[in-house]
């Protein structure tokens, strides 16, 4: 899981209660509102009139450490991230007794951020020490501050964060006897989204929601939550991010596409993050030129280093569409040569390491089909294939096709080509088949087909993708036990 996609709720455990409760002003809400906003002229004048009053010191410790984080969230280089270790030092002093209620939310908050940065880095050990301390010190806040603001807010983060923890971080989770379940983090924080009034906190909370829903593939997602006026209104360049990503992830491209198109051109350069995102839906779009213009921007102005892979194999796949082998091949060295932090950036490692296997028409059928101009995805599709392995993408292709498009004897019939040939590939087409074809079953309610398809998608799960594709086999396995 990439930085910004795990990392997102963490920088939003700020503000517990409303801000018409003691403890967080309008005026630190305000605050808020800038940080969020990326407007740094505003947060500086802001934050200069919040530390004229001595009742809001906490206030400005905690907001003075949020703003470090943001920074080192939107880029993640050695710079940021010093800066974010003074900061962490300077402000915890303030709220490490956690003698008070609102010392305990903030330690909470702080060691919270503290933690993710450290994991970002690969310090695991820190990293999952702090969430532990993190989550304890909010439990024995509870009956301090046991409002249900507070409580909806905090309950919703944690059951997304620990249902959805790494692997890797499991042993502090089962050393602690921590769980969660996403579903219910989802509803808990959609309802606290609709409760919020103030400035900075409605932000906050809409980031909240998206985060949460940006980390479930959309087949997943069993209850339907509309943010969409919501996020056209808001000016958080953080909102649009992860916005966008989720429309492409819903195959809603053209609406991303829109999404980006109107922010105006400061935006992108306050958050080169954006930059990247246009370019990937441009590239989507069957637009390589402009695309190509903006992930050349992307790379040589970007100092951090999360998305930075992924970005050169977009541009590897521009070349490559163009016709352009040697290009491709320099952007997809590029990718190889730049250290992944992500999953997002390891996947990117993986899909260049292959770029021997790539075919130009499976390519603009993927790239389609994920903007979700179906049309053009199944024209590419159906392009003649000559070899087992384009042909196991191709059947895979076309039955994601049917499958959108509600032809399920079709989407089986593809899935199950694609099954066929996949038994010894590493490839992910194999196990993803499966996966959809066992949805298919139990949606049907034949769970009996639906385990059989989940044990050949565990049987095939020897390649790419493995942690993801086990932790889908155990949810649909959860789902095929019904009967």
């Amino acid at each position: 899981m990439h930085l910004l996609a795990f990392i997102f709720p963490l920088l939003f455990l700020s503000n517990i209660l409303s801000a018409s409760e003691a403890g967080f002003s309008t005026k630190a809400s305000e605050v808020l509102e800038d940080i969020l906003n990326i407007d740094n002229a505003g947060y500086q004048r802001l934050i200069k009139e919040l530390q004229q009053n001595d009742n809001e010191s906490l206030s400005v410790d905690y907001l003075t450490h949020y703003k470090a984080f943001v920074d080192y969230l939107l880029c993640d280089d050695n710079k940021n991230y010093r800066l974010f270790a003074d900061a962490h030092k300077k402000s915890i002093d303030g709220v490490k007794g956690c003698k008070t209620g609102w010392q305990r939310v903030f330690y909470s908050n702080m060691m919270l951020q503290y933690g993710m940065v450290e994991l970002s880095r690969g310090n695991n050990f820190q990293g999952g020490m702090a969430l532990y301390r993190a989550h304890k010190v909010f439990v024995s806040n509870e009956h301090d501050l046991g409002t249900s603001s507070w409580q909806l807010k905090l309950c919703g983060i944690f059951n997304v964060l620990w249902a959805r923890i790494p692997d890797n971080m499991r042993f502090f989770t089962d050393l602690a006897g921590l769980s969660g379940d996403s579903q219910l983090g989802i509803r808990q924080l959609s309802v606290y989204n609709s409760q919020q009034k103030q400035k900075g906190l409605i932000t906050e909370s809409e980031i909240m929601l998206l985060y949460a829903l940006q980390l479930f593939q959309p087949e997943e997602i069993k209850s339907s939550f509309s943010l969409d006026e919501d996020v056209i209104k808001s000016q958080s360049p953080l909102v649009k991010f992860l916005y966008s990503g989720i429309l492409i992830r819903q195959n809603r491209g053209g609406e991303a596409l829109s999404l980006l198109n109107g922010l105006r051109k400061s935006a992108f350069d306050t958050m080169p993050l954006l930059r990247y995102q246009h370019g990937r839906i441009l590239l989507m779009a069957g637009n390589t030129k402009e695309a190509e213009k903006q992930l050349v921007r992307f790379v040589e102005s970007y100092k951090g280093n999360s998305f930075k892979n992924d970005a050169f194999l977009q541009l590897a796949r521009v070349r490559f569409i163009e016709g352009d082998r040697q290009g491709a091949s320099q952007w997809g060295d590029k990718s190889l040569q730049h250290q992944p932090v992500s999953s997002v950036d390891r996947q990117a490692v993986d899909e260049c390491r292959r770029m021997s296997e790539w075919n130009v028409a499976l390519l603009q059928s993927r790239l389609y089909f994920d903007y979700g101009d179906l049309l053009s995805a199944e024209y590419w599709a159906r392009t003649e294939v000559y070899t087992t392995t384009h042909k196991a993408e191709q059947s895979y292709r076309l039955g994601r096709i049917a499958h959108k498009e509600g032809r399920l004897k079709d989407a089986l019939r593809y899935y199950d080509a694609t099954i066929a040939v996949s038994h010894g590939d590493k490839r992910y087409f194999g196990p993803y088949a499966a996966l959809f074809c066992a949805q298919i079953m139990i949606d049907a309610a034949n769970y009996v087909a639906a385990r059989e398809y989940l044990a050949l998608a565990q049987s095939l799960n020897n390649g790419e993708y493995r942690q993801d594709i086990d932790r889908r086999i155990k949810l649909l396995g959860s789902d095929s036990c019904q009967k």
